[in-house]
C-alpha cells in the first residue's frame, strides 16, 4: 500500500512534546501521522479532505479556542472520529460546555500507550466502516472516492458499480471503462506469478454474492518486474440487503517491510543478547507465575516458580529486602525500575543487573512484568575494589592528617582538600588566597610556588607557617610534584600538605630538653659518658669536676682516680660487660685530686657495630656518697630498731594471701611453742571461738581499709594460757589485689588479768548502782505518797472562804508542792528506767489526740508567758497506730516544757510528720523549735545527761533538776527511736524526736466541704489557720481587722472563724463593716462582729460556739463535720451561714513582743506550714 493509501491521523497540538508522545505511541498502527498546530485554513482543509481519526491535545487553554474554530471550518466534521486529550478537569469541564458534533472520544492524561494505540485504531476502523456503506448514496460514493485504499463496489452479479480513485490509478482506467465491466476481468493481471490468485479472488466474490461468507481476504504478492515486489490485502464484503459487495485493497507492502526488519531485528537483539548473556523474563503477575527465560538455567541452575521461589531461592539473603522494594516500588506504578542484587549465597557470589516495567495492565488485568537482566560481576567487584581503594586512601588521608590539593597553572588557581579549615582556619583557593595567609617571615617562598608569578617546579617540599584567623600560628609542610601536557607544557601542581605543628614544637622541646637536661645533670652531680673502645678517648656531657675532680680526658686517665681497693672489681665489671654484651654496673670510690674520697655509681649499655661487634660502652656516672651515708645510717637505724622490738616483746610476722605461707618472726617459739608456717596452723592451739576471730579479722582487713586486729588465746603444750594481740596492715599487689598481711604481735596476758580484775569491780559497783535506784524509786514512791495528800488537802482548801493572806499562803504552798512533786516524779522515772524497770505498755491509739492532749498539757503556762504556741500537723501524720501514749506525751511535754522555760518571748512550735518504713512502720517526726535563749554547741550533748542543765546559771535561774531530757532520751531509747538537738546560742533551739509506730491505718478526720474565711488582727495566725487547714483539703481565706472585704468574697464563704483579739482592735470598724453591706439583702442579715456574745444571733447564722486557743484540730474538724452534714435554711445571696468565736484562755491582749497588728491583707496565697493558732 502506498504511503497516500494509509489511513491517516491528525494529531492537533501546538505542544512538539505532545506531538511526539503520541507519535511514538501509535507507532505502532499502520497509518499516516500528521501533525497540525495552527497553520491555516490549507492545512484544516487538507486534513479534513483525507483523516480518518483526529487526536486533539486539550492540554493548553490558551490554544483550547483556536482548536474549536478550526474544527468548526471543517466541512463534513461529523465524518471525522476525534479523540480528545484533557490532562485536568478544567480541560474535560471545557470540552463539555463546548462539544463538537459528529463523533468524538475522550482519554485523560498521563496516556498509557496501548490504550492510546487501541483507541485510534478503533475509530480509524469505525471511518473504513462508514467507508464501506458509502455506496449507498451518490454522496456515500463520492466519500468512498476520497478513501485513500483502493476500493471498487460490484453489484450483486459481479459488474462494477463504481472504483475509487486509488484503485482506478492502481488499474489505470477512465471511469467509463468500469462501469459494467465484471470484476473478474481486473483479476487477471494478478495471475502473472504462476499461483492461483485470481482464481481465488474469483471464487472468493462469488461465495460473497451468494451468501456463503460474509467476509473474504486474501493477501497476495504482485511482481512488477524491475520494480521491488509489493504485497497487497484484498477484502470483500458484502454491501447490504440489495446485494452487491464492496472490494477494498490495501497496500500491505510496507507493513510487510517492518515485519521482515521485525524479524530481522529479533535475530540480531537475539545476537546481541546472546553475545552480552541477557536473559528476558516475564512475570504474569495475575498468577505470579515466570515464563521461563532463555537463560535460567545458565544463571540458576533450575527455573524460578514465581516472584517468591525467585526471592527465596535465588537472591543472596541480604538483598532480599532490597529486592522487595524495588519489585513493590515497579508494582506500584514506576515505569521502570533496575536493581542489583547478588545471586546464591557462595564465597563468590554473581552478581545480576534487572530493569524490568510493568505492561499489559488494566482494570480486568495486572498485567505482566517483563524485564532483561544481565550479569555485572565483574563491573561490580571492580566498583567494590575501587571503593575499598578509595576508602583506603581517604582513611590513610585521614590517619595521617594529611590534605590533598591541586593548583592549576593555567587557570592560576587550586583547590583545597577536605581539611583545609583544619589547616588554615577556612577553605582556600591556594594562589594568593594562601599568599595572604603565610607568616610574613616565610611570605616570599610561598609567593615562588602558587603566586600570580610562580615559576613551575617538577618537585618541591616546603615549611612554612600560617596565620590563621584566630591569630592562631601553624606550620604547614607541603610536598608536590608538576604535571606536564603532551607538549611538556606546566599543567598543574598536585600534592599534599600537613600540619607539623606539633613536630616543630616537639623540636623545641627536644632542645629545651636536651639544654635541660644538661642543666639537670649539673644538678644531679651526674655525667652522661661515652668510651669509644678503638680509641680510647672519653665523652663526657656534665660536671666531671663535681664528680671526679677533674676532666679526663681518656679512660685511662679515669681509672687513676678509681680508689685501689676498688680497682680490680670495677674493672672485672667493665671486662664482663664487654664480653657478654650486657649491661655494665659499678659501685666504687674514687680519689679527689684534693684527697678526698667519693662513692660512685656508673651505669653502662654496650653500643654493638652493624656486625655485631661492641664498639663504645656509654653510660652515666654520679656521686652516691650521700646514699651511701644513708645507707649506714639505715644499717644502724634497723639495728637499733631490731633491739627495740627485741625489747617490746614484739613478735614480727607476714602472711602470704596468695599461698596462705605464714613467716613468724623470733618470738614464735617463745609465744607458741613452735613456729606456725601457715595460718591454719593457729587451729592447734587457739579455741574455736578464737579461730573464728582470727578469720573473721582477716577477712574485715581484706574487706575494709585493710586494718588487721584481733586478740586471741593460746595454750601452749605445757598446759599454760596466754592471751595475745596482733596489729597488722593490708598490703596490695601491683594489680590492686590482696597480696599479704604484716604485723606484730605481743602478750597482753597481764592486761587481760587487769581487765577481768576490773570487770569484777565494776559489776559490784553497777550492783551498787542499781541498789541505789532501787532504794531512790521505792524512797520517791514513798515521798510521792504523803506529798499528793498534801497538794490534794491544799486544793480543798482553796476552795474555802480565805482571806487575801491566807489564799497567798496557799499558792505558795500549792506552787511549791507542785514543784516538789514532779521532782519526785522525774527521780522516780529516772530511778525505774536506770534499774530496767520501766514498761512500755503498747495499745492502739490516735496519735493526733495524743499531741492534742500534750499541747493542752502546757498551753497555759505558754499563755501565762505570753508566748504563741504553734501545732502543724501533716496529714499523714493523722494515723492510728500501735505504742506506748503515755511515754509519748510524756517526751513531747518535757521538751515543750523545757522550750517554754528557755523563752521569754517570741514563740514555741510543734511540727509532726511522718513517713512509712520498708518493714511496715511509720515513722514519726516530732519537732520542737523556740525562739528562746538557745546554746553553745558544747553544752547540746549535755542537757541530755541526767542532772546536767547547761551550766549553774540556768540552774539557779530557771530552776530544774536537768533529768526531764535524760528521760526524754532514754524513754526514745527504749522505744526504738532517737532525740537530738541543735541550737544557736541567742537564737533559739531546735529538739529533734523520731520514734517508730505499727501503722493501723489513717485516722484524718471527716472535715467535709465548707468555705471558711478566717478573721484575725495578726498574719502569723491567720497564715497558720491558713496554711493548716488547706493541708487538710479546708476551702479557706482570711481577712485582717481593717481589712475590705469584698461582697463576692463575703457570699462564697460559709463560716466565718473570728479571733477573740478582733473585739480589742476596732470594734466600731466591724459595726462600719456590716452597715456597708446593709442594701445587699444577703449582707444586711450578717451582725457586727462586736455583737456576737451580747445578742442572739439572726436565724440565718448559726451559733457554733467559743473554741479555746490554742485551737485543737480535732475540735475544730468536728465543728466543720457537724457544719457540713447538719441541715441548713440558706437565704438567698446570704454569704456567712455561722460565726465561732475563738477565744484565748487568759486574756484578748496582743502576745508579747508582738507589736502593733500588721498591714491589711486579704490572703488567699498558699503559705507554707506554719502551725494553727489564731
Amino acid at each position: 500500500m502506498s504511503e497516500g493509501s494509509r489511513p491517516v491521523c491528525l494529531i492537533f497540538s501546538a505542544d512538539p512534546a505532545f506531538q511526539d508522545a503520541v507519535s511514538a505511541a501509535l507507532a505502532a498502527l499502520d497509518a499516516r501521522l500528521e501533525r497540525v498546530d495552527d497553520a491555516g485554513d490549507a492545512l484544516v482543509a487538507l486534513t479534513a479532505a483525507t483523516a480518518h481519526c483526529a487526536v486533539v491535545d486539550l492540554g493548553q487553554a490558551e490554544v483550547w479556542s483556536a482548536v474549536v474554530e478550526n474544527l468548526r471550518r471543517i466541512p463534513d466534521l461529523n465524518e471525522v472520529p476525534l479523540l480528545f486529550i484533557a490532562n485536568s478537569a478544567e480541560a474535560v469541564d471545557r470540552l463539555l460546555a463546548e462539544p463538537p458534533e459528529g463523533h468524538w472520544d475522550l482519554m485523560r492524561q498521563p496516556l498509557h500507550p496501548r490504550w492510546l494505540c487501541a483507541k485510534v485504531g478503533h475509530l480509524i476502523h469505525t471511518e473504513l466502516r462508514v467507508a464501506r456503506s458509502a455506496a449507498q448514496s451518490e454522496a456515500q460514493l463520492a466519500m468512498i472516492d476520497a478513501l485513500p485504499a483502493q476500493v471498487c463496489v460490484v453489484d450483486a452479479q459481479g459488474h462494477i458499480l463504481m472504483g475509487n480513485r486509488a484503485w482506478r490509478l492502481h488499474e489505470g482506467i477512465a471511469d467509463d471503462v468500469v462501469v459494467g465491466r465484471h470484476y473478474r476481468d481486473f483479476c487477471e493481471r494478478i495471475a502473472g506469478d504462476g499461483n492461483n490468485h485470481a482464481a481465488d479472488v474469483c471464487r472468493g466474490l462469488t461465495d460473497v454474492l451468494r451468501g456463503d461468507c460474509k467476509r473474504f481476504e486474501h493477501e497476495y504478492c504482485l511482481d512488477q518486474g524491475e520494480r521491488e515486489c509489493r504485497y497487497f490485502l484484498l477484502s470483500i464484503v458484502p454491501l447490504g440487503a440489495d446485494g452487491g459487495a464492496v472490494i477494498c485493497r490495501f497496500d500491505t507492502t510496507h507493513q510487510k517491510r517492518a515485519e521482515t526488519e521485525r524479524l530481522d531485528a529479533t535475530r540480531h537483539l537475539e545476537m546481541v543478547m546472546d553475545a552480552v548473556q541477557l536473559n528476558l523474563f516475564e512475570y504474569d503477575l495475575a498468577t505470579s507465575r515466570r515464563i521461563v527465560g532463555m537463560r535460567d538455567l545458565e544463571l540458576f541452575g533450575d527455573h524460578p516458580v514465581d516472584l517468591a521461589d525467585m526471592r527465596e531461592r535465588f537472591v543472596h539473603p541480604d538483598d532480599g529486602d532490597q529486592f522487595t522494594l524495588a519489585l513493590n516500588a515497579v508494582m506500584a506504578g514506576e515505569d521502570q525500575g533496575s536493581i542489583e542484587y547478588r545471586v546464591g549465597t557462595g564465597i563468590h557470589p554473581r552478581w545480576r543487573c534487572v530493569v524490568a516495567r510493568v505492561i499489559g495492565r488494566d482494570a480486568q488485568s495486572p498485567g505482566r512484568l517483563v524485564g532483561a537482566s544481565w550479569d555485572v560481576t565483574a563491573r561490580k567487584l571492580a566498583q567494590i575494589e575501587s571503593e575499598r581503594m578509595a576508602a583506603s586512601r581517604a582513611l590513610a588521608l585521614d590517619a595521617g592528617r594529611f590534605n590533598a590539593w591541586e593548583w592549576d597553572f593555567l587557570l592560576r588557581r587550586g583547590s583545597g582538600g577536605e581539611r583545609d579549615i583544619d589547616l588554615f582556619g577556612r577553605k582556600i583557593e591556594f594562589g594568593e588566597q594562601l599568599v595572604a595567609l603565610t607568616h610574613p617571615d616565610d611570605r616570599e617562598r610561598v609567593r615562588a610556588l602558587w603566586g600570580d608569578d610562580a615559576v613551575p617546579v617538577d618537585r618541591f617540599e616546603i615549611e612554612f607557617r600560617v596565620v590563621r584567623g584566630d591569630g592562631d600560628v601553624r606550620w604547614i609542610k607541603a610536598v608536590g610534584r608538576l604535571e606536564r601536557d603532551a607538549r611538556q607544557a606546566p599543567l598543574r601542581q598536585v600534592g599534599l600538605s600537613w600540619d607539623i605543628t606539633e613536630q616543630k614544637r616537639a623540636d623545641i622541646a627536644l632542645r629545651d630538653s636536651e639544654a635541660q637536661l644538661r642543666r639537670a645533670l649539673d644538678a644531679a652531680r651526674m655525667v652522661s659518658w661515652e668510651w669509644d673502645l678503638a680509641s680510647g678517648t672519653r665523652h663526657a656531657i656534665g660536671d666531671d669536676l663535681a664528680v671526679l675532680g677533674e676532666s679526663p680526658a681518656t679512660i685511662h686517665t679515669a681509672k687513676t682516680r678509681v680508689h685501689p681497693d676498688d680497682l680490680e672489681r670495677h674493672q672485672t665489671d667493665i671486662d664482663q660487660s664487654l664480653l657478654t654484651g650486657n649491661d655494665y654496673q659499678s659501685e666504687f670510690r674514687v680519689i679527689w685530686p684534693d684527697g678526698s674520697v667519693h662513692w660512685l655509681l656508673s651505669r653502662g649499655t654496650p653500643i654493638h657495630d652493624a656486625e655485631g661487634r661492641v664498639v663504645r660502652l656509654s653510660g652515666l656516672v654520679w656521686d652516691i656518697t650521700a646514699r651511701k651515708a644513708a645507707d649506714n645510717e639505715l644499717i644502724e637505724s634497723r639495728r637499733l630498731q631490731e633491739l627495740a622490738i627485741e625489747g617490746a616483746g614484739l613478735n614480727i610476722w607476714e602472711i602470704d594471701l596468695r599461698s596462705g605461707i605464714r613467716r613468724g618472726g623470733p618470738r614464735d617459739i617463745d609465744f607458741y611453742g613452735f613456729i606456725p608456717a601457715t595460718h591454719d596452723d593457729f587451729a592447734r592451739i587457739v579455741g574455736p571461738e578464737d579461730v573464728a576471730r582470727l578469720d573473721a579479722a582477716m577477712q574485715r582487713a581484706i574487706a575494709d581499709q585493710g586494718h588487721y586486729e584481733v586478740e586471741y588465746g593460746v595454750r601452749k603444750a605445757d598446759g599454760q594460757r596466754r592471751w595475745y594481740s596482733a596489729l597488722g596492715q593490708l598490703v596490695r599487689g601491683p594489680d590492686g589485689r590482696p597480696d599479704k598481711l604484716v604485723g606484730v604481735t605481743y602478750d597482753i596476758t597481764a592486761r587481760r588479768e587487769q581487765s577481768h580484775a576490773m570487770a569484777l569491780a565494776l559489776e559490784a559497783a553497777e550492783q551498787t548502782s542499781r541498789a541505789k535506784s532501787s532504794f531512790l524509786a521505792a524512797t520517791s514512791h514513798e515521798l510521792r505518797t504523803p506529798m499528793n495528800a498534801v497538794l490534794g488537802m491544799t486544793r480543798l482548801l482553796v476552795d474555802t472562804d480565805l482571806d487575801t493572806r491566807q489564799r497567798d499562803l496557799l499558792d505558795t504552798i500549792r506552787s511549791s508542792g507542785d514543784l516538789l512533786l514532779r521532782l519526785i516524779n522525774d527521780v522516780l522515772d529516772f530511778s525505774r528506767i536506770e534499774a530496767g524497770e520501766m514498761p512500755i505498755d503498747v495499745t492502739e491509739f490516735d496519735t493526733l489526740a495524743c499531741i492534742e492532749s500534750s499541747i493542752e498539757i502546757v498551753a497555759q503556762q505558754a499563755e501565762a508567758k505570753g508566748l504563741d504556741l504553734f501545732l502543724d500537723v501533716a496529714p499523714e501524720a493523722c494515723r492510728r497506730v500501735r505504742g506506748d501514749p503515755t511515754r509519748l506525751r510524756q517526751i513531747l511535754v518535757n521538751v515543750l516544757v523545757n522550750a517554754i522555760k528557755f523563752t521569754d518571748h517570741g514563740e514555741v512550735r510543734l511540727t509532726v510528720s511522718a513517713r512509712p518504713r520498708n518493714d511496715g512502720t511509720v515513722e514519726f517526726d516530732f519537732q520542737v523549735s523556740d525562739t528562746g535563749i538557745g546554746m553553745s554547741d558544747e553544752l547540746i550533748e549535755q542537757v541530755f545527761l541526767p542532772f546536767r542543765q547547761g551550766d549553774g546559771s540556768m540552774t539557779r535561774r530557771h530552776g530544774g533538776t536537768g533529768l526531764g531530757l535524760a528521760i526524754c532520751r532514754r524513754l526514745a531509747e527504749l522505744m526504738k527511736g532517737e532525740i537530738g538537738a541543735s541550737s544557736l546560742l541567742g537564737e533559739g533551739s531546735h529538739f529533734d524526736i523520731q520514734l517508730p509506730f505499727d501503722d493501723h491505718g489513717s485516722a484524718l478526720p471527716n472535715i467535709g466541704n465548707v468555705q471558711v474565711m478566717v478573721a484575725s488582727p495578726h498574719r502569723a495566725s491567720r497564715e497558720a489557720a491558713v496554711s493548716q487547714l488547706r493541708r487538710f483539703g479546708v476551702s479557706v481565706m482570711s481577712c485582717n481587722a481593717s481589712d475590705p472585704v469584698p461582697d463576692a468574697i463575703l457570699l462564697e464563704q460559709q463560716l466565718l472563724l473570728i479571733d477573740d483579739r478582733l473585739f480589742a482592735d476596732d470594734p466600731e470598724w466591724i459595726d462600719d463593716m456590716f452597715a456597708r453591706h446593709q442594701r445587699d439583702p444577703a449582707i444586711a442579715r450578717m451582725l457586727s462582729l462586736r455583737d456576737v456574745t451580747q445578742r442572739i444571733l439572726p436565724d440565718w447564722v448559726r451559733d457554733l460556739g467559743t473554741i479555746i486557743r490554742p485551737v485543737r484540730l480535732s475540735v475544730l474538724f468536728g465543728l466543720l463535720h457537724e457544719f457540713d452534714t447538719s441541715p441548713k435554711t440558706l437565704v438567698r445571696g446570704a454569704g456567712v451561714q455561722a460565726i465561732v468565736k475563738l477565744s484565748g484562755a487568759a486574756s484578748a491582749q496582743h502576745p508579747r513582743g508582738r507589736g502593733q497588728p500588721d498591714q491589711p491583707d486579704v490572703a488567699a496565697d498558699d503559705a507554707g506550714s506554719v502551725g494553727l493558732q489564731l
